[in-house]
């Protein structure tokens, strides 16, 4: 960390821009705010702090999947906790400090505006009337025209983390701890991840949408949708919140709900399935 300060300031007194792009930044706590403004603020004339805003119900689907896709079988904790569990509990608890709407708050709050040189700039993810990467250039960076000419005029491509799907593991889950089938090792448990999904979609013909959901009760969904509709607004006020609750009407039903692996599991495929499995 020195070293990045001290060649930080090496690049200030050559009268250059820097930009920096982590996702520690949102871990950051106000005396941390105050000392970064303070260092940048003695070395560059203006400042531009961007800030990325998920909805809160996206956000929360996005942790979720972030810490369960490279869960291993001795996190026993991450295979018992559904999804559903998850989000009962986040919002009965408030929003984590990472969060857009908390840390947009911080920032605001203990940045060192003095010289009145720094922006905190919300931009929103989910406007896609622009490429991300041409309104990043072209919008929240200040006069960055020749990067923003080279991105709109060129193929420009968004690297993006892609959500993976949990519903077949899940069920394999399920299915060792009723004691249908065993699977004791990571291998093992991969195989039978590949049967599961080849049951379904190649033996049964379907796809992982035909599965049966356990979705959210209607009370918790108003909750979660009041949540959303409040953390935007604070952090986007121009927007109506129209958008937002469209979105979510379509989610509710579909990505905001698990697979329903007893009932599930309670089919005659499935049970003959697992009954015959052999490794």
């Amino acid at each position: 960390m020195p070293e990045m300060l001290q060649e930080g300031s090496s690049i200030a007194r050559q009268h250059k821009n820097i930009f920096v792009s982590t996702e520690e930044f949102s871990r950051i706590e106000p005396n941390d705010i105050k000392k970064l403004s303070k260092y940048l603020n003695k070395r560059w004339d203006l400042v531009t702090i961007i800030v990325y805003y998920s909805r809160y119900y996206d956000y929360l689907r996005s942790v979720f999947n972030q810490t369960h896709k490279k869960r291993r079988l001795t996190h026993l904790h991450l295979w018992d906790s559904s999804f559903l569990d998850f989000l009962l509990d986040e919002i009965e608890h408030g929003p984590t400090s990472k969060y857009t709407f908390p840390l947009v708050s911080r920032l605001k709050q203990h940045v060192d505006n003095t010289r009145n040189n720094t922006n905190v700039v919300v931009m929103n993810f989910h406007d896609r009337s622009m490429d991300l990467s041409e309104r990043f250039y072209c919008e929240a960076i200040p006069d960055a025209y020749h990067t923003c000419e080279v991105i709109r005029n060129s193929e420009t491509s968004i690297h993006a983390n892609p959500t993976v799907y949990l519903g077949y593991e899940n069920l394999a889950y399920a299915a060792c701890k009723a004691n249908l089938v065993h699977a004791n090792s990571k291998v093992l448990r991969n195989a039978l991840n590949t049967a599961v999904k080849k049951h379904q979609e190649e033996t049964l013909g379907l796809t992982r949408d035909d599965f049966k959901l356990k979705c959210l009760p209607p009370e918790i969904l108003q909750r979660l949708l009041n949540k959303s509709l409040e953390y935007e607004k604070a952090v986007l006020p121009e927007l109506d919140g129209s958008d937002l609750r469209a979105d979510f009407e379509k989610q509710a039903t579909s990505k905001l709900c698990i697979v329903d692996v007893e009932f599930t599991l309670s089919k005659p495929e499935w049970k003959d399935f697992f009954k015959n499995y052999t490794q």
